[in-house]
């Protein structure tokens, strides 16, 4: 500890000093290790802070598009968005002029179907 720190800043800074002196250490081809980010390190590019400000901000954004949709699915859950939008729109409705959504009324028994109509 030093004076004034607190004990999560000392705890990761110990954690990654000992983490930076074992990678650096290891006589594996992977010693370097890869381009992680991190806050404490002697080489100020892998510094966090410092890639927010940089042009290594752009390297990790995806650089492809998934043209590979079913369209099918894509129309049917679109279908269905809308759907769900218009059965919202019924509860909120106060006046009573909207009618119910097809889709989303419950399945009833022919016998109480007709109940309603017998007098």
């Amino acid at each position: 500890y030093q004076y004034g720190e607190t004990f999560g800043n000392a705890t990761s800074k110990y954690f990654q000093d000992y983490r930076s002196e074992a990678l650096n250490s290891s006589k594996s081809l992977y010693a370097r290790g890869g381009y992680f980010p991190t806050p404490y390190t002697h080489q100020p590019e892998l510094v966090m802070s410092d890639r927010r400000r940089s042009r290594d901000q752009y390297l990790y954004i995806p650089k492809y598009s998934l043209n590979n949709t079913n369209v099918d699915r894509t129309n049917e859950i679109r279908k269905f968005y809308q759907l769900s939008q218009q059965h919202r729109d019924t509860y909120t409705d106060r006046s009573g002029t909207l009618h119910p959504v097809e889709h989303f009324v419950l399945p009833v028994s022919n016998e109480k179907m007709y109940e309603a109509n017998l007098p």
